[in-house]
């Protein structure tokens, strides 16, 4: 078995803080298919109903929502100390849908803050990197 470590960037903030766990579960139960997790006791059994992949399942809801396909969640190993992270990645222009090519800095700011905001994060967006190893 060989083991891999590696760095990605991105443009956003870190997921989670002291206080927006139970805004975060309920916009995805609201957005997805894990309406269960409004009827979870604790915000934590309801992170655990999502194997903890709430970066990865935010990022494709906002996709679908802003018509992107660049919105992408960083959740990390538990070998790093890294925060999950939500964030725009760099990628090639031939990966990149019509609407992602006429993505401004401006209108990646706006569309961050947006939902910066709905999931309790006062923290602005800013350039990051991800630690990842597998």
């Amino acid at each position: 078995m060989s083991w891999h470590a590696w760095t990605e960037d991105g443009y956003g903030y870190p997921l989670f803080n002291e206080n927006n766990l139970r805004k975060i579960l309920q916009f995805i139960a609201e957005n997805s298919d894990y309406q269960e997790l409004l009827d979870c006791e604790t915000d934590y059994d309801a992170y655990d109903i999502m194997g903890q992949c709430c970066a990865d399942t935010i990022a494709e809801i906002i996709n679908e929502r802003e018509q992107l396909s660049v919105v992408r969640g960083y959740t990390t190993c538990g070998d790093t100390n890294q925060d999950e992270c939500l964030g725009i990645e760099p990628v090639y222009p031939w990966s990149m849908n019509e609407n992602d090519k006429k993505l401004t800095k401006e209108k990646a700011n706006q569309i961050l803050v947006k939902y910066a905001n709905i999931l309790g994060i006062t923290e602005p967006p800013e350039y990051f990197e991800a630690n990842y190893c597998g």
